[in-house]
């Protein structure tokens, strides 16, 4: 008995998983009916194509002067081996991740915490805002003076006709 109710819930899962690799609308629907995401999406060639670069930009504030100029941390560009030797694709993966990530959870909660000040403070304690506030703390470097950093993640369009975009701007972290 136990074997065919693993098999019925098991293969419910699988006819599931398949459905929700062709209608979004089917994982979404499992995803607010049950409270679960249960239901993956694998899909390797997305019917909505990324259309943005991301970029990671940081500034430094001192104290009692203006704020600094936005710089970028580089992510190398990816070569014509890209499909044999890519190991730049790490920190073009991670950034793209962790932007859709803080995306995604800030619209999540936006919709569940209608306080501004409790959304900024949710925001900061997820783990895609703190591993990006880590990555511009580690690539600035230790402070000589006390300052205070800010980073924006900047979408550009890919084809560079489009006009760059602030997708998200972080408060000021003390550094040091």
């Amino acid at each position: 008995m136990r074997e065919l109710l693993a098999y019925v819930v098991l293969g419910t899962i699988l006819l599931l998983s398949i459905g929700a690799q062709f209608s979004d609308r089917l994982r979404k629907m499992m995803s607010r009916r049950f409270g679960l995401n249960v239901i993956p999406s694998w899909r390797f060639f997305g019917p909505i194509p990324a259309i943005l670069d991301l970029h990671l930009l940081y500034r430094i504030h001192r104290e009692g002067g203006p704020p600094g100029h936005w710089q970028e941390i580089p992510i190398p560009p990816q070569g014509r081996l890209r499909a044999v030797w890519n190991p730049n694709r790490l920190q073009d993966k991670a950034l793209n991740d962790l932007g859709n990530a803080l995306s995604a959870g800030s619209h999540s909660l936006r919709r569940h915490t209608p306080d501004d000040k409790r959304l900024r403070q949710a925001v900061q304690v997820s783990q895609p805002y703190l591993a990006l506030l880590s990555w511009v703390m580690d690539y600035a470097g230790p402070p000589v003076v006390p300052e205070l950093r800010q980073f924006a993640l900047v979408g550009s369009g890919a084809d560079h006709l489009t006009e760059s975009s602030v997708i998200f701007l972080s408060q000021l972290h003390r550094a040091g």
